[in-house]
């Protein structure tokens, strides 16, 4: 999944979409698509739409680093994975081009495989402290108050 806009990235994405950014040398999907291709999974489709042409212009169809790039363009912003209805496969690893990971993929896919499900996440757990005591109300009155509560997503 490589369309989002990085707005969060301000300047560093006015020209550059966020996959593209470089992390070292390369861009972070350069990286991406050369562990894929190392772990045995050539065959990659990216779902773009913010400055599309920036990437297939640098990948065009993958054969420099072994991969079979295709692309599904988002003609308008679908959301996080919203593109993946644009998408025909069945078997497929689902992956956020801006991310640096040192996942398994092959050994994630045999992992899928030998539990027979529908779908295996590889998530984070994200912590967000709530910086004031929170009311919690009953029939109009305050119930209890939780002091500065962590919620954990």
């Amino acid at each position: 999944m490589a369309g989002g806009r990085g707005q969060r990235l301000d300047s560093l994405t006015d020209h550059t979409p966020k996959p593209m950014l470089h992390v070292g040398t390369k861009p972070m999907l350069e990286q991406l698509i050369e562990d894929f291709v190392a772990q045995g999974f050539p065959n990659i489709t990216l779902t773009t739409h913010y400055l599309s042409d920036v990437i297939r212009k640098y990948f065009e169809f993958g054969h420099k680093w072994g991969a079979d790039i295709t692309y599904v363009d988002e003609v308008n912003p679908m959301g996080t994975a919203g593109a993946l209805s644009l998408c025909a496969h069945v078997d497929t690893i689902v992956c956020n081009a801006d991310i640096i990971t040192k996942i398994d993929f092959k050994d994630l896919a045999l992992e899928h495989q030998a539990r027979v499900q529908d779908a295996t996440m590889c998530v984070a757990s994200y912590k967000h402290q709530i910086p004031y005591g929170v009311l919690h109300m009953k029939d109009g009155h305050v119930d209890f108050i939780e002091e500065k509560p962590i919620k954990d997503y």
